[in-house]
Order: structure tokens, then C-alpha cells, then sequence
């Protein structure tokens, strides 16, 4: 049996050494190290957490949409308008459903897609977007 002139450790790993090769520096594996902090800044969740905070009320007046639509009457007389293409009909029926948010929405044949963005407050933090389809 084979054995080599130098000691082994133990268990065996064949790249427990890898020796520098073309400038790279040796170390215990076959490619370098990165460093840990590749020059990111510090974690601030701040604003992660007020985004958060405010989805949660878009979340809540999309759920005030969603009743609404889910209302045979009303539903029947969005689609209709939709179909026949009197969208300040379709517009006036979305602005009746009160929330505290902005509501804006856009419909084409087969569905209906809304997006729910905070009023006042941080506009750009998060939007809610809901696609809700209505034909084939």
C-alpha cells in the first residue's frame, strides 16, 4: 500500500492544503475566501417595517374592494359597463367603494386589475395590486 511522505490529516481530505497558485492566496480549501461584509451598510429595517405597517392597511381596504365586487348587483353593473366600453361609468362605480386609499383600476375582456396605493402618506412605500378575472 501507498503511503505518502508526508503526514496525513485525519480523515483524510485530498484538499485539506491547497497550495497558492497564479497569486491566489493558500488556504484550507480550492478557492479563496470572501470577505464576510462585502461593503454593504449596516441593516436599518426601518423603513421595511413601515412599508410593512402600511400594506397592512391597503390590505385591509383591498379586502373593503373585494366585498364590494363580491356584490351580485354591483358586479353585474361594473361588467356591464366594462362591456360596453363607458369607462367613466366603470370609474364612477370604482370611486363609489369607500376606502382611505387610492384606488385605480383598469379592465380588459377577460379581467379586472386594481391597484391600491396609500393616500397621503410615503407614496411610493407599496402599492397592492389585485387582478380579478371575469371572462375567458
Amino acid at each position: 500500500m501507498y503511503s505518502p511522505p508526508y503526514p496525513v490529516p485525519y480523515p483524510y481530505c485530498p484538499h485539506a492544503f491547497v497550495p497558492a497558485v497564479h497569486g491566489l492566496p493558500a488556504g484550507p480549501g480550492p478557492f479563496p475566501r470572501l470577505p464576510e461584509n462585502p461593503g454593504y451598510p449596516p441593516v436599518e429595517p426601518k423603513q421595511l417595517i413601515s412599508s410593512a405597517a402600511s400594506l397592512r392597511k391597503l390590505l385591509a381596504d383591498g379586502n373593503v374592494v373585494l366585498a364590494r365586487l363580491s356584490d351580485e348587483p354591483f358586479a353585474r353593473r361594473l361588467m356591464t359597463a366594462a362591456q360596453a366600453g363607458r369607462k367613466q361609468e366603470v370609474d364612477r362605480l370604482m370611486k363609489s367603494i369607500t376606502i382611505s386609499s387610492v384606488l385605480a383600476a383598469r379592465y380588459t375582456p377577460s379581467g379586472l386589475v386594481m391597484t391600491v396605493t396609500p393616500g397621503d402618506q410615503d407614496l411610493a412605500c407599496c402599492v397592492l395590486t389585485m387582478s380579478l378575472k371575469w371572462g375567458q
